[in-house]
Protein backbone atom coordinates (compact mmCIF):
# COMPACT_ATOMS: atom_id res chain seq x y z
CA UNK A 1 0.00 0.00 0.00
CA UNK A 2 1.26 3.46 -1.03
CA UNK A 3 2.08 6.06 1.57
CA UNK A 4 -0.01 9.15 0.60
CA UNK A 5 1.73 12.42 1.09
CA UNK A 6 0.44 15.43 2.70
CA UNK A 7 0.07 18.36 0.49
CA UNK A 8 2.48 20.33 0.62
CA UNK A 9 4.63 17.63 0.00
CA UNK A 10 6.19 16.43 -3.36
CA UNK A 11 8.31 13.94 -4.84
CA UNK A 12 9.81 14.30 -8.39
CA UNK A 13 13.42 13.48 -10.17
CA UNK A 14 15.61 15.42 -9.60
CA UNK A 15 16.31 17.74 -12.71
CA UNK A 16 19.15 20.03 -11.52
CA UNK A 17 21.98 19.46 -9.10
CA UNK A 18 20.89 19.50 -5.58
CA UNK A 19 22.99 20.48 -2.25
CA UNK A 20 21.84 18.72 0.60
CA UNK A 21 24.67 19.65 3.26
CA UNK A 22 22.11 22.50 4.52
CA UNK A 23 19.71 19.39 6.25
CA UNK A 24 20.07 17.69 9.28
CA UNK A 25 20.36 13.65 8.76
CA UNK A 26 21.00 12.94 11.85
CA UNK A 27 19.55 10.53 14.40
CA UNK A 28 19.40 9.69 17.70
CA UNK A 29 21.18 6.06 19.10
CA UNK A 30 20.01 4.76 21.69
CA UNK A 31 19.89 0.83 20.92
CA UNK A 32 20.72 -1.54 18.28
CA UNK A 33 19.60 -4.77 16.50
CA UNK A 34 20.92 -7.79 17.94
CA UNK A 35 21.54 -11.16 16.58
CA UNK A 36 20.55 -13.37 15.31
CA UNK A 37 20.27 -11.73 11.93
CA UNK A 38 19.00 -14.66 10.04
CA UNK A 39 14.92 -14.47 10.77
CA UNK A 40 14.13 -11.79 8.31
CA UNK A 41 13.56 -9.69 10.15
CA UNK A 42 14.83 -7.37 13.74
CA UNK A 43 14.21 -9.58 16.79
CA UNK A 44 16.24 -8.21 19.58
CA UNK A 45 17.44 -5.13 20.26
CA UNK A 46 21.05 -3.85 22.65
CA UNK A 47 20.80 -0.35 24.75
CA UNK A 48 23.83 1.59 23.96
CA UNK A 49 25.18 4.31 25.38
CA UNK A 50 22.99 7.38 23.78
CA UNK A 51 24.86 9.53 20.92
CA UNK A 52 23.68 10.94 17.23
CA UNK A 53 24.77 8.97 14.67
CA UNK A 54 25.66 11.50 11.97
CA UNK A 55 24.99 11.57 8.18
CA UNK A 56 27.37 12.40 5.80
CA UNK A 57 25.90 14.10 2.53
CA UNK A 58 27.44 14.76 -1.07
CA UNK A 59 26.08 15.69 -4.12
CA UNK A 60 24.63 13.29 -5.82
CA UNK A 61 24.39 13.87 -9.46
CA UNK A 62 25.59 10.75 -10.75
CA UNK A 63 22.34 9.20 -10.37
CA UNK A 64 20.84 11.95 -12.45
CA UNK A 65 23.53 10.89 -15.35
CA UNK A 66 22.31 7.19 -16.27
CA UNK A 67 19.19 5.63 -17.06
CA UNK A 68 20.18 3.09 -14.67
CA UNK A 69 19.65 5.30 -11.19
CA UNK A 70 17.47 8.07 -9.84
CA UNK A 71 17.23 10.39 -7.56
CA UNK A 72 14.02 11.63 -6.48
CA UNK A 73 13.70 14.23 -4.07
CA UNK A 74 11.18 15.48 -1.61
CA UNK A 75 10.37 18.93 -1.15
CA UNK A 76 8.30 20.96 0.76
CA UNK A 77 7.08 23.30 -1.28
CA UNK A 78 9.90 24.41 -3.12
CA UNK A 79 12.14 23.75 -0.74
CA UNK A 80 14.60 20.19 -0.58
CA UNK A 81 14.10 18.29 2.29
CA UNK A 82 15.10 14.50 1.59
CA UNK A 83 15.80 12.54 -1.27
CA UNK A 84 15.89 8.66 -2.25
CA UNK A 85 18.88 7.46 -4.24
CA UNK A 86 18.28 4.12 -6.16
CA UNK A 87 19.71 2.39 -8.67
CA UNK A 88 20.60 -0.96 -10.77
CA UNK A 89 22.02 -4.23 -8.64
CA UNK A 90 22.90 -7.37 -9.08
CA UNK A 91 20.26 -10.56 -10.31
CA UNK A 92 17.83 -8.22 -11.28
CA UNK A 93 17.40 -6.11 -8.60
CA UNK A 94 17.36 -2.13 -8.00
CA UNK A 95 19.05 -0.90 -5.27
CA UNK A 96 17.65 1.67 -2.65
CA UNK A 97 20.94 3.07 -2.02
CA UNK A 98 19.81 5.85 0.37
CA UNK A 99 16.60 7.30 1.72
CA UNK A 100 16.92 10.56 3.87
CA UNK A 101 14.43 13.22 5.64
CA UNK A 102 15.63 16.60 7.44
CA UNK A 103 15.01 15.90 11.00
CA UNK A 104 12.81 18.66 11.36
CA UNK A 105 10.11 17.11 8.98
CA UNK A 106 10.06 13.36 10.27
CA UNK A 107 7.02 11.60 11.60
CA UNK A 108 4.86 12.43 8.63
CA UNK A 109 5.26 9.03 6.38
CA UNK A 110 7.66 10.97 4.17
CA UNK A 111 10.07 8.39 4.27
CA UNK A 112 7.59 5.65 3.65
CA UNK A 113 6.67 7.60 0.28
CA UNK A 114 9.87 7.81 -0.32
CA UNK A 115 10.23 3.92 -0.45
CA UNK A 116 7.13 3.85 -2.57
CA UNK A 117 8.41 5.69 -5.06
CA UNK A 118 11.58 3.67 -5.57
CA UNK A 119 9.69 0.56 -5.34
CA UNK A 120 7.35 2.31 -8.12
CA UNK A 121 10.65 2.78 -10.27
CA UNK A 122 11.86 -0.92 -9.53
CA UNK A 123 8.70 -2.06 -11.05
CA UNK A 124 8.23 0.12 -14.13
CA UNK A 125 11.32 -0.53 -14.77
CA UNK A 126 11.11 -4.37 -14.90
CA UNK A 127 13.37 -5.35 -11.66
CA UNK A 128 12.38 -8.53 -9.87
CA UNK A 129 12.48 -6.64 -6.48
CA UNK A 130 14.53 -4.09 -4.66
CA UNK A 131 17.32 -4.18 -2.35
CA UNK A 132 18.51 -1.89 1.06
CA UNK A 133 21.28 -1.85 3.11
CA UNK A 134 20.66 -0.54 6.40
CA UNK A 135 23.43 -0.65 9.76
CA UNK A 136 22.59 -2.23 12.76
CA UNK A 137 22.93 1.35 14.39
CA UNK A 138 19.97 2.96 12.22
CA UNK A 139 16.92 0.92 13.54
CA UNK A 140 14.38 3.74 12.07
CA UNK A 141 15.62 2.64 8.58
CA UNK A 142 15.46 -1.30 9.82
CA UNK A 143 11.78 -0.58 11.19
CA UNK A 144 10.84 1.23 7.69
CA UNK A 145 12.08 -1.59 6.18
CA UNK A 146 10.16 -3.93 7.98
CA UNK A 147 6.57 -1.81 7.48
CA UNK A 148 7.44 -1.32 3.51
CA UNK A 149 7.42 -5.19 3.61
CA UNK A 150 11.00 -5.92 3.12
CA UNK A 151 12.43 -8.93 4.67
CA UNK A 152 16.40 -9.39 6.07
CA UNK A 153 18.24 -11.40 4.11
CA UNK A 154 21.65 -10.97 5.24
CA UNK A 155 24.19 -9.33 6.98
CA UNK A 156 27.74 -8.75 6.63
CA UNK A 157 30.55 -7.90 10.02
CA UNK A 158 33.22 -6.83 8.23
CA UNK A 159 32.43 -4.23 5.39
CA UNK A 160 32.76 -1.47 7.70
CA UNK A 161 36.18 -2.80 9.30
CA UNK A 162 38.21 -0.71 8.24
CA UNK A 163 35.78 2.09 7.44
CA UNK A 164 36.97 4.62 10.08
CA UNK A 165 34.06 6.35 12.18
CA UNK A 166 32.34 2.86 10.70
CA UNK A 167 34.04 0.50 12.10
CA UNK A 168 32.06 -1.72 14.15
CA UNK A 169 29.13 -1.14 11.95
CA UNK A 170 27.03 -4.39 10.87
CA UNK A 171 25.70 -4.74 7.57
CA UNK A 172 22.14 -5.29 7.43
CA UNK A 173 21.01 -6.24 3.72
CA UNK A 174 16.85 -5.77 3.06
CA UNK A 175 14.70 -7.35 -0.04
CA UNK A 176 11.45 -6.69 -1.50
CA UNK A 177 11.01 -9.39 -3.85
CA UNK A 178 8.27 -8.90 -6.70
CA UNK A 179 5.94 -11.45 -6.25
CA UNK A 180 6.53 -14.85 -4.16
CA UNK A 181 9.44 -17.39 -3.48
CA UNK A 182 9.55 -19.92 -1.02
CA UNK A 183 12.72 -19.00 0.37
CA UNK A 184 11.69 -15.63 1.10
CA UNK A 185 8.52 -16.62 2.77
CA UNK A 186 9.93 -19.00 4.60
CA UNK A 187 12.88 -15.99 6.09
CA UNK A 188 9.47 -13.82 6.63
CA UNK A 189 7.41 -16.31 8.04
CA UNK A 190 4.80 -15.73 5.66
CA UNK A 191 1.93 -17.99 4.36
CA UNK A 192 4.52 -20.81 2.65
CA UNK A 193 6.59 -20.97 6.37
CA UNK A 194 6.81 -24.35 7.62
Amino acid sequence: MSTPLPSNYTIAPASTAIDFDALDFSSDIDEVAAPPYDKGRIVATNPVKSRIRRHLTGHYDHYRSTALAELFVLRDGDTPIGFAACSTYLHGYAALDEVSVDRAHREKGLGAALVDRVVQWARDNDYEGVRGETQHDNLRACALCERKGFTLGGFDQLVYATHGIHAGKVALYWYLRFGSSRAMDELSGGPEAA
